[in-house]
């Protein structure tokens, strides 16, 4: 069997259509809903590669898959009220339909799994529930296994310091799988299952806090896009992703005694 690296036209049209129709719904405010996801989500989560996707979204945004771009502007619109910049005026956004647009493109992204994809399904994840169901939703629980699936196709599971990528690459790769092992385990406590991952199956060693600083400086002609708190590492969200990492330690070695 030979596997060609690429989309078929079906998947190449379902994706162009959920990418047309994300950003028809954020429409104008799409820079301003990237400024408030870097400022508050990304400190509590810091999953996105900052630096680089703010290149990509300046150079060509529509480089970044359509799942990321949508999930970043859902949770960004969660926290529009919260703007004190009242000249932006009332966002008239559908969230649900912005978000289901996101999983479309996602579900067609899963054929080939990658850097970028897999941060959306991992934020994807932290999507705000809907009025009829809770985080303990098994969709959930089923989102959270589809992240840990792509990140292990990824190779994430390996520890990539003596591959010949970039250190960027490194430490992003570190981080996504930290991530996505942290989703499995805190949503197995959620669920009541077992966690997909177990202690043997990974190679990859924990990111240090000067890792998680790499490539979240903005470069100055990129600044437009993010408020000044946003502009350079934040040491504290790094600590804390750090000591996450550390207690989900503990409670994986809780959940395999019991």
């Amino acid at each position: 069997n030979i596997v060609m690296d690429d989309f078929i036209p079906h998947d190449n049209l379902a994706k162009g259509m959920a990418s047309d129709s994300i950003e028809a719904l954020a429409g104008r405010h799409g820079p301003r809903l990237v400024s408030l996801y870097f400022q508050h989500v990304h400190p509590a989560n810091c999953i996105v590669s900052k630096a680089r996707f703010l290149r990509a979204y300046a150079r060509d945004k529509l480089s970044i898959p359509a799942s990321l771009r949508g999930v970043v502007y859902a949770l960004g619109a969660t926290f529009w009220h919260h703007d004190p910049s009242s000249h932006h005026g009332v966002l008239a956004l559908d969230l649900r339909t912005l978000l289901e647009q996101a999983h479309y493109a996602l579900h067609r992204e899963y054929h080939a799994p990658n850097l970028w994809n897999l941060q959306a399904s991992l934020l994807l994840v932290h999507e705000r529930p809907g009025h009829t169901y809770t985080m303990e939703t098994p969709r959930t629980w089923v989102l959270s296994s589809s992240a840990v699936a792509s990140a292990q196709m990824v190779g994430l599971h390996r520890e990539p310091q003596l591959w010949s990528i970039a250190p960027w690459e490194k430490s992003l790769r570190r981080r996504l799988w930290y991530a996505a092992y942290m989703t499995d385990v805190w949503s197995s406590v959620c669920h009541g299952n077992p966690p997909h991952i177990h202690r043997s199956s990974f190679t990859t060693a924990p990111p240090q806090i000067d890792e998680l600083s790499i490539d979240e400086d903005v470069e100055d002609h990129l600044k437009y896009l993010v408020d000044p708190s946003s502009f350079s590492p934040n040491i504290t969200a790094s600590a804390r992703f750090v000591e996450a990492i550390k207690l989900t330690h503990i409670l994986h070695d809780l959940l395999d005694f019991s």
